[in-house]
């Protein structure tokens, strides 16, 4: 798949969006946006274009305090619960590792599956 791990702005135009995902379509590759600043035109496009995307609804950035990563996989879990998925893009670092490798044995028990990310592709 492809990506979008910078280029918000230019992706915030609908003809950029278009050309990328015009482009992505014809490599038969699926979108991942990072959405760093919100749902933008990226995504409106893919849905009306019928392309496999999704995009991720929580960040986990490289310098976030233990209380903000620990927030941001609380409010994953709770997503999942209500809605049935939930992407959370994480930015690998040792706190995130740290916290992820404690997080993650607790799924289970609350009926929570990690899926590989095609699992959301709509």
């Amino acid at each position: 798949g492809l990506t979008t791990l910078t280029g918000s702005r230019y992706l915030s135009v609908p003809k950029s969006a278009q050309i990328l995902l015009q482009e992505s379509r014809q490599r038969g590759l699926a979108l991942f946006d990072v959405r760093l600043s919100g749902r933008g035109a990226l995504l409106d496009q893919a849905e009306k274009d019928k392309q496999p995307a999704a995009g991720a609804d929580f960040v986990v950035q490289p310098d976030m305090t233990l209380e903000e990563i620990d927030e941001i996989l609380a409010q994953t879990e709770a997503t999942a619960l209500k809605r049935g998925t939930a992407v959370c893009l994480i930015y690998a670092s040792p706190l995130a590792i740290d916290r992820l490798h404690r997080w993650l044995p607790t799924l289970p028990e609350l009926g929570i599956l990690l899926m590989p990310f095609s699992a959301v592709l709509k």
